[in-house]
């Protein structure tokens, strides 16, 4: 906090006029129009009041740049810090406080209309004073947006070695600690840090080790964890992903990241955990999530997820909802999230029946061509978009137009291992005529039903169908998966074929 580090005047004004009392030089400086020539003879009082001026009207301009961030006004902010740290004969010591403070109003806000970056003022200050560990630790941080190296003292670093550099010379550094866990990108992967070796996780429980109340690192450590794993020993104590995330809920019960993140590891809608006393289930996290963040995609997504088609629950200050009205809450928050506009065409009960969006009223099907404008690659969505048109009927998605075979011929191309594209796709293919993919592949009826008992060997209905395309039973036969099959023996494995509206719409 820039609050913290504008130190009370009077007590640097204290240390810097101790530490120069009995300083010399031979360095003609002028201080606010007052020229000084320190190769002369000049009185202690003097000389120390020279430099309390230039430590006065230093600490004046932080103040006024503080109060200036406090209410907003970044420029006139930026305009104080800069006049503190060009202020001529400001001691080395207060100079490197000035650039900490700049590098942190650039880094915070964002700002690149300086003449210096956030990382140059790092950089200035660790010419100054190389081992500042803070000064180490805010370069690494302005690294990981402006750049991938520096050089700092005529030595190359990386954000991480930044990082290092902080924690060999503060090892009790917490929040470096936790940043350097950020940058291993395996959880086998090693850094050394004087002279020892850490992992990702060794770095989270060092940190957790120093201060057991920092939320985020919980919230990093459970992140870099697989719901598999047994757990990471903080403290003594061994805990696992859900566990870690229990901790940063525990610690700042607001942190509606972390409370979707807890929801995701619960399996089952019958399982809980305990929280601060209370128990909750995936579907009360994410209820917490949305009670905290009222525009949370994820939040309101999950939630569909929990609830069971015909049936709805009550979200704090939000009222009741279905499956159906969470994911019209998250296209209209998000109206460019195709795989939202797949499932909630998958809510809509009948061809006919429409939901409101925003004042737009939408079909099944439109749904489905909303999604498929935006991402022509939804799992599903060709599929579910041919079952609801009806034999002669087109629809247009990106500007071209579909019939209903072509759609399931998209589903094929965006998933060749979707049994029941096949399936329909051959439904929809007349006897004796050819399906073209992409000019590479040419399929016929009884292609597309070979397909489709390759894929799921179990489907009565399509081993039904591929003994239909045979001619008769003495004289055709037909290979799946190397073995060689008559008519009766595709009967033998199937049943009673279904008629060629095919298979039902699947969800996304």
């Amino acid at each position: 906090d820039l609050r913290d580090q504008l130190l009370d005047m009077q007590v640097q004004q204290a240390a810097v006029e101790a530490r120069l009392a009995t300083r010399e030089s031979d360095v003609t400086r002028r201080v606010h129009g007052v020229q000084i020539r320190e190769d002369l003879v000049v009185s202690r009082e003097e000389y120390v009041e020279n430099r309390l001026q230039v430590t006065t009207h230093f600490y004046e301009y932080l103040r006024n740049g503080w109060a200036h961030y406090a209410d907003g006004n970044i420029d006139r902010c930026v305009g104080c810090v800069n006049r503190a740290i060009e202020l001529p004969g400001v001691e080395p010591a207060l100079l490197v406080q000035g650039l900490m403070c700049m590098g942190e109003v650039l880094y915070k806000r964002r700002i690149d209309t300086y003449p210096l970056s956030s990382a140059q003022c790092f950089i200035r200050a660790l010419e100054i004073d190389i081992d500042y560990a803070q000064a180490w630790y805010n370069l690494g941080n302005a690294m990981s947006r402006e750049e991938e190296r520096v050089v700092v003292g005529g030595v190359s670093y990386t954000t991480q070695q930044c990082y290092i550099k902080a924690l060999e010379l503060d090892p009790t550094y917490l929040e470096a600690w936790g940043n350097l866990g950020d940058t291993i990108v395996s959880g086998e992967e090693t850094v050394e840090v004087g002279g020892v070796w850490y992992t990702m996780y060794e770095c989270y429980t060092t940190a957790l080790g120093i201060d057991p109340t920092i939320s985020n690192v919980w919230y990093n450590l459970g992140n870099s964890m697989s719901r598999e794993e047994e757990g990471v020993e903080v403290r003594g104590v061994s805990y696992t992903k859900q566990q870690c995330y229990i901790k940063v809920v525990e610690i700042n019960p607001s942190d509606a990241d972390a409370w979707g993140k807890l929801g995701d590891t619960i399996m089952s809608d019958d399982e809980t955990v305990e929280v601060g006393g209370v128990w909750y289930t995936c579907q009360n996290c994410y209820m917490k999530v949305i009670e905290l963040n009222s525009s949370s995609l994820d939040g309101w997504r999950c939630l569909a997820h929990t609830i069971p088609s015909g049936e709805s629950v009550k979200v704090e200050g939000h009222g009741m909802y279905t499956k159906q009205q969470c994911y019209i809450k998250v296209v209209e928050i998000n109206p460019s999230g195709a795989d939202t506009w797949g499932k909630l065409g998958d809510t809509i009960m009948s061809k006919d029946d429409r939901v409101e969006v925003r004042g737009l009223w939408y079909t099944k099907q439109q749904c489905y061509t909303t999604a498929l404008g935006i991402d022509p690659t939804i799992p599903n969505a060709w599929y579910n978009l041919g079952y609801t048109m009806l034999k002669d009927e087109s629809v247009v998605v990106g500007g071209h137009s579909y019939t209903k075979r072509q759609c399931y011929l998209k589903a094929v191309e965006v998933d060749p291992l979707d049994a029941d594209a096949w399936f329909n796709l051959g439904n929809n293919t007349p006897p004796g005529e050819d399906v073209v993919n992409g000019g590479e592949y040419i399929y016929t009826k009884q292609h597309c039903y070979i397909k489709a008992v390759e894929i799921n060997p179990s489907d009565a209905d399509a081993w039904g169908k591929l003994g239909d395309t045979i001619m008769t039973n003495e004289e055709g036969m037909v290979e799946v998966g190397g073995v060689w099959y008559t008519k009766q023996e595709c009967y033998d494995n199937g049943g009673t074929p279904q008629t060629d509206e095919g298979k039902p719409t699947t969800n996304n």
